[in-house]
């Protein structure tokens, strides 16, 4: 409850931290129970009025609540606080074709929120009080409250409405209010709900209002900011009054001012209703708790997780169905625990179209994203107390929708669901309901980087900066029938040339028994390699993440037969489509297998996880975005994943919106950063030259540029388990990190990659653990390695802070991959890296330095057995290791004499395991380029036996 004693005011707030139960639309006179929180999108909606509170309902950070047309809200009559309270999420009530209306509650409440009114009736106790957030209201009227609008630090937009018949119409206050939970004080600005970009300053302005009949006075600012109430009623010709009812005091501009009452003519809506269909990993998911002793619990948030367990009862049967039943959808992601962006600035921007009257409506489908494409379609999807219908949304949206047609935006995994659905809809002769569908950065006929994803858990980032575990990652993967659907299909090798998989050698012990061919260009052999049908793997270890599992077969024919049916689809020629396609990032196009190694193929054609041709495929008119362009001109790293946030995608969608005429839309978007009309240039397509810095050991690695932009490695946020997330910062532009887990440890190896363009950098390796270090710099070309430098074996502690610098001559542009193996590579480390510095306390001051070497490689071109056995007892001595292996080795060369037959793929797993354990071993202090080269060693002398 709000009360005032001489213009001071105490905002009593009530606010659960833990709940995260989501309410959904319901059917008519749906009751809201008391203290429950949005953190996804919600819509209450006309059909399920009105909306009975019977209490607190908290718009948490991330959250966003959708009023529609139509919608009444009301209070409980057994209530004692009925209130909607924002806090850090996004309120919007959009009557622009119905009315809403808000009665009865005790107020409307905002901190570091987002409120977007349009065409409501509000009448309330206390209004609606606004803290360090941003409010449009437009058409609408605040009536018979103690207070109408209250406003601290905030920016407030006010035009086309009525402030009338209140207690006190607006308050600009001059201080930050106390907030009160349970008659405690909590917290005030900087508490929960504050974020770094809410507002620090009052701006208000009012126009085309009337504001009459307000008892003590209309305008009242307490703050040393001016109020703009230009053009404005204030029940008189003669303009407001400075003394008594509906007065004003302050800093107030209020000349000039209107004559007569305003008469309101509400803005036509330009464009249809926009169904948003988010992508892959993009949606929350849920499990209920069960009630304690009758109490209602919150729900249990798996995705995105905070814990291991999270993600494993997210894991999914050999079937492709879910281990947990119970699991529900809610909406788009908007960022990850605060810090990392996905679509938040991209929902922000579709609220601001519904309140700047651009649209009718929008809607975010959040959907289980683990799921096979048909069933998202067909289906239904199961929300917190009800289930939500994709074409059904399509039906509601059109039907409010002033053009009655929808326009479709899908990004990444969304525009296969987007394509299933239109298919859908031309069945049941629906396909009239959309005008439009807006693909950006879709695989729809794959991608490569899918292969490594499967096989290897490989860069499974959830939002920019943020890594989940690999061996978890490609647990999670292994049953996902969505994953599957992703791989590269038949279609896409008929668009992209370059082989999806390549070998060194026929014959590679665990990867290739001489069945594969040496360049897999064809969905089947494709799909034969990840299912693995020639039997040339054994299944790994579930913390061995370095060496490819065996996919699930059943799942793969799916992702066939889904292909089958998306890639000849014919679209209708009465839906318009337009596809923004990404590129000029490093994207993977395919995996390259040698001996001892394995190496990514990348190029620039693609946006970092999607390869251009992909994306572009049967598209409709192509937009491209070079993101590299983009990233500097947004001052943030754009690429795959937050793409939608990016300000160029955004003018696109907004150009493509208001049906720019297709004859100028290309002149229309050339002045957009990084944008250009059609398909990429496929000739300027190269093999980009990137540093990788990586670190073997316990610290977190960072990195600075020259001007001191960081990007680097950072502890789990409180309350996420160690070793689930690897948190990385990446502010310098265009770089990137990615992790390997270690076998049979929680740790991981940290990789920081960076334009290779002549920067100078700076590398900081701080400790967070005990035990030794090696610092690696390595110069790729497309994804292999050129050269490196190493740091080897330095120890380390939680104090220790070691760091160098680094700058190289630029490499010459690569049209074509090099050859790694090349003699005349040139070899441009060593000459420019430096000692790498170690302080041991963090007292500033170097204790010593280790200088870097390049690592010794064992180049061979055949050994036998003996030459074997010398090599590892001069390398290790006779210790218990090193005798299981000689042991496995004399075995296998007897074995070979007498004619026997030999399992080498179960020798192959067997050695690489005691290698790994005499690589942990400290004593030994064997690096990264040392076990190469033993493992290198050993794969020679296999081939001897295939």
């Amino acid at each position: 409850m709000h009360t005032n004693n001489t213009r001071s005011y105490i905002f009593i707030f009530s606010f659960i931290l833990s709940l995260t139960i989501i309410p959904v639309t319901s059917l008519a006179a749906t009751t809201i129970p008391n203290a429950m929180t949005i953190s996804g999108s919600v819509v209450w909606d006309k059909a399920g009025s009105p909306y009975i509170l019977e209490g607190l309902v908290n718009v948490s950070q991330g959250g966003h609540l959708t009023i529609d047309p139509g919608t009444s809200v009301r209070s409980d009559i057994n209530a004692d606080i009925a209130e909607i309270s924002v806090n850090g999420g996004s309120l919007v009530m959009n009557g622009k074709s119905d009315r809403v209306n808000i009665q009865g509650l005790n107020d409307i409440f905002v901190v570091s929120g987002k409120v977007d009114i349009f065409g409501a009736d509000i009448s309330t106790t206390y209004g609606l009080g606004l803290v360090r957030s941003t409010a449009n209201i437009a058409s609408s009227t605040f009536e018979s409250g103690d207070d109408a609008v209250v406003i601290d630090k905030s920016i407030v937009n006010i035009k086309d409405s009525e402030i009338i018949n209140n207690k006190r119409g607006i308050t600009v206050r001059s201080s930050n209010p106390i907030f009160v939970a349970d008659n405690q004080i909590r917290y005030g600005i900087g508490g929960i709900g504050n974020v770094s970009d809410a507002p620090s300053d009052t701006d208000v302005n009012i126009s085309n209002t009337a504001l009459v009949g307000n008892v003590e006075y209309a305008v009242f600012n307490m703050s040393t900011s001016t109020v703009i109430a230009e053009n404005n009623w204030w029940g008189d010709a003669t303009g407001p009054s400075f003394t008594g009812q509906n007065s004003i005091n302050g800093y107030i501009d209020a000349d000039p001012w209107l004559k007569t009452r305003p008469e309101f003519v509400e803005d036509k809506v330009c464009c249809s209703s926009v169904l948003f269909l988010p992508g892959i990993e993009s949606s929350y998911l849920y499990e209920p708790s069960n009630s304690l002793l009758g109490k209602i619990m919150p729900a249990n948030t798996l995705w995105p997780p905070n814990r291991n367990d999270d993600v494993r009862k997210l894991f999914m049967n050999t079937d492709g169905s879910s281990v947990n039943k119970d699991i529900y959808s809610g909406g788009a992601v908007g960022s990850v625990f605060g810090l990392y962006h996905v679509y938040d600035k991209f929902i922000g921007y579709m609220n601001d179209l519904v309140s700047n009257k651009k649209i009718n409506e929008w809607k975010a489908f959040g959907y289980d994203w683990r799921k096979p494409i048909a069933d998202i379609v067909n289906g239904k999807e199961q929300k917190a107390t009800t289930t939500d219908d994709l074409i059904r949304s399509v039906e509601s949206l059109a039907n409010d929708s002033q053009t009655h047609k929808v326009t479709v935006i899908a990004h990444s995994n969304g525009g296969l669901v987007a394509k299933y659905l239109v298919k859908k809809l031309s069945e049941i002769g629906k396909d009239n309901l959309i005008d439009s569908v807006i693909s950006v950065a879709v695989p729809y006929l794959g991608t490569p980087q899918a292969i490594a994803g499967i096989l290897y858990g490989d860069e499974q980032e959830i939002a920019k900066g943020i890594i989940l575990k690999q061996s978890v990652a490609r647990e999670m993967g292994r049953n996902m029938p969505s994953a599957y659907s992703l791989l590269p299909s038949e279609r896409y090798f008929d668009s992209v040339s370059t082989p999806a998989i390549t070998f060194a050698s026929s014959t590679i012990p665990g990867i290739n028994n001489g069945s594969y061919q040496l360049a897999i260009s064809d969905g089947s052999s494709l799909a034969s390699f990840i299912i693995d049908d020639a039997r040339a793997r054994v299944e790994p270890k579930l913390s061995d993440t370095k060496n490819p599992i065996v996919g699930n077969g059943l799942l793969m024919n799916a992702a066939e037969a889904l292909h089958a049916i998306l890639d000849p689809f014919t679209w209708p020629t009465s839906i318009a489509r337009l596809s923004i396609i990404g590129w000029n990032m490093l994207t993977t196009k395919g995996v390259d297998y040698y001996t001892n190694e394995t190496d990514k193929k990348v190029s620039n054609m693609g946006d970092g996880t999607v390869v251009a041709k992909s994306a572009a495929y049967d598209s409709g008119k192509a937009v491209s975005i070079d993101l590299a362009e983009t990233t500097k001109n947004d001052k943030t790293n754009i690429d795959h994943v937050d793409i939608m946030n990016s300000s160029s995608t955004q003018s696109v969608i907004d150009k493509s919106l208001k049906g720019t005429n297709p004859d100028s839309f290309c002149n229309d978007i050339e002045n957009i950063p990084g944008v250009t009309c059609g398909e990429p240039d496929y000739s300027k397509e190269i093999y980009p030259a990137e540093i990788v810095i990586s670190a073997h050991s316990p610290v977190y690695l960072a990195v600075y540029d020259e001007a001191g932009n960081k990007t680097g490695f950072l502890p789990p946020p409180p309350g996420v388990e160690e070793g689930l997330f690897r948190f990385c910062d990446t502010g310098i532009l265009t770089s990137r990190c990615w992790t390997q887990d270690k076998t049979d440890s929680d740790d991981y190896d940290q990789y920081i990659g960076l334009e290779d363009g002549g920067q100078r950098y700076t590398i900081v390796a701080t400790g967070k653990g005990v035990g030794t270090m090696t610092l690696d710099i390595e110069r790729d070309v497309g994804g292999h390695r050129m050269d490196i430098v190493e740091y080897i074996n330095v120890p380390v502690n939680e104090k220790t802070v070691a760091s160098t610098t680094i700058q190289l001559e630029p490499l010459p542009i690569y049209k074509t991959m090099p050859d790694k193996n090349a003699s005349n590579t040139p070899s441009l480390i060593l000459p420019k890296a430096k000692p790498l510095l170690i302080d041991r306390n963090a007292d500033g001051k170097p204790d010593n330095s280790v200088m870097p070497k390049r690592p010794d490689r064992v180049v061979v071109s055949s050994i036998t057995a003996e030459q074997t056995i010398k090599y590892l007892s001069d390398l290790f001595g006779r210790g218990p290791h090193v005798t299981q292996i000689i042991k496995r080795i004399t075995n296998l060369n007897r074995s070979d004499a007498e004619g026997r037959i030999i399992d080498l793929v179960k020798i192959d797993r067997q050695i690489r395991d005691i290698i790994s354990k005499l690589y942990k071993n400290k004593s030994n202090q064997l690096s990264e380029s040392q076990k190469e080269s033993v493992l290198a060693v050993i794969d020679k002398l296999l081939e001897k036996y295939q």
